[in-house]
C-alpha cells in the first residue's frame, strides 16, 4: 500500500510534489518488474492532471486524461469528454489504445455535493432539516467503466464527507490522508 509520509505545518504547499515524488519512487520500483509490459493510467475527471502527472513522466506508460471542461483542454494527454454522458465513448478511448497488459483507472467525481463544507449541498440540506440524496451519475458512469474494463488497479480519490455515501458502492476507503479518502481494488 501506498503511503504518504508525516510531514509538518507546510504540507499543503508541498504535498503535490510528495505525492509526485512518491509516486515516481513507486512507479521505478514497480517499472523492475514489470519493463515488457503495456501499460495504462486512465485519469477520470484529470482536471489539471495531477494524480496522472508521474505516470506521465515514466517511461513504458500511455495516459490517458478525461475532462469535460474546456479551461483543461491543453494539459497534455487530455480528451475532452464527458464520462457521465459519454461512457460508451470513454470506454471505447481506453480499448483503442492497444492490447493492455496493466491499466489502472484512476477516477476523481467531484466532491463538492458531499463535502464538510459549510456550503456544500450535504451540509445546507442537513442544517434546513431536510434530507441529503447525493446525484450518483459520475459514480455510476465510474462504476460501469470500472465494470467493462476491468483494470488491474482502481482508485477513486474524495473527500471525507463523501465517505458514508461511496462506502456501500465501493468498500471503506484503503488510505485516508488529511482530507482525502482513496477507495479502490487490485484485482
Amino acid at each position: 500500500m501506498f503511503v504518504l509520509p508525516r510531514c509538518g505545518a507546510n504540507v499543503q504547499s508541498n504535498v503535490e510534489n510528495l505525492w509526485s515524488e512518491n509516486m515516481r519512487g513507486l512507479l521505478r520500483l514497480w517499472g523492475v518488474c514489470t519493463m515488457s509490459l503495456k501499460r495504462l493510467f486512465v485519469d477520470l475527471g484529470a482536471g489539471l492532471g495531477g494524480a496522472s502527472e508521474a505516470f506521465m513522466k515514466q517511461d513504458g506508460w500511455d495516459v490517458l486524461r478525461i475532462d469535460n471542461s474546456d479551461l483543461v483542454q491543453d494539459v497534455e494527454g487530455m480528451i475532452k469528454l464527458d464520462y457521465v454522458t459519454e461512457t460508451a465513448d470513454v470506454i471505447d478511448a481506453i480499448n483503442r489504445r492497444f492490447s493492455l497488459d496493466e491499466v489502472v483507472i484512476w477516477a476523481s467525481p467531484e466532491c463538492k455535493q458531499w463535502s464538510n463544507g459549510f456550503n456544500s449541498e450535504k451540509c445546507t440540506t442537513r442544517r434546513n432539516g431536510d434530507i441529503f440524496v447525493p446525484n450518483f451519475a459520475q459514480v455510476k458512469a465510474i462504476a460501469e467503466i470500472v465494470n467493462t474494463i476491468k483494470p488491474k488497479y482502481f482508485i477513486l480519490e474524495n473527500v471525507m464527507g463523501g465517505v458514508e455515501f461511496l462506502n456501500p458502492i465501493f468498500g471503506k476507503p484503503s488510505l485516508i490522508y488529511r482530507p482525502w479518502v482513496f477507495l479502490g481494488l487490485v484485482s
